[in-house]
């Protein structure tokens, strides 16, 4: 955790007034196991193998059409298996975190530079989850949108969000605390 916003490269995006309470990055470790990786792992697995068993025949075969037909069920079932995870990491690594007295930002360099914000206010729902490591959700998030898309696979609900951080419950209270000041 970190106080100063000079040294961190965020000093160009804050407000007259504005200042720093907190800035971090999420956990850099490539797998980032949740709860629901106990049923997706093996589904994963089984699917990446039936993918390899259906079209492994057609290469042989020589049945070029078929094989590459198969070949979309083959990487789906990889890219779930093993790059949803390196995909994550990937995202982890190029993302930083801060939150300031009026607003909470996630700045993100992995497919460009992306800057999100989202200004605290009173009304605005907070919450934590994890002791050590976990996330500080600002705002709803979008759980319908998580349970029947893509989202499940990659753990990304679409809130706002600082992921696999350390600390969570430490940041949110400093966040609480900034929304307090705001009222």
């Amino acid at each position: 955790m970190s106080t100063s916003s000079a040294d961190n490269g965020w000093a160009d995006y804050l407000r007259q007034g504005e200042r720093i309470l907190w800035t971090g990055r999420p956990a850099r470790r490539i797998f980032l196991f949740r709860w629901i990786d106990l049923a997706l792992v093996p589904f994963s697995l089984a699917w990446a193998g039936f993918a390899f068993v259906a079209v492994w025949p057609s290469f042989v075969r020589g049945d070029l059409f078929f094989a590459a037909f198969g070949m979309l069920f083959l990487v789906a079932g990889a890219y779930a298996t093993l790059g949803r995870f390196i995909h994550d990491a990937y995202e982890r690594r190029h993302a930083s975190y801060a939150l300031t007295n009026e607003r909470a930002f996630v700045l993100s360099n992995a497919w460009g530079r992306n800057l999100r914000e989202q200004p605290l206010h009173p009304g605005l729902a907070t919450s934590f989850r994890g002791t050590r490591e976990g996330s500080v959700n600002f705002g709803e998030s979008r759980n319908a949108a998580f349970q029947a898309g893509f989202g499940l696979w990659t753990g990304n609900d679409g809130a706002f969000a600082f992921r696999a951080i350390a600390n969570p419950e430490e940041v949110y209270h400093i966040a609480q605390r900034a929304k307090e000041d705001r009222s």
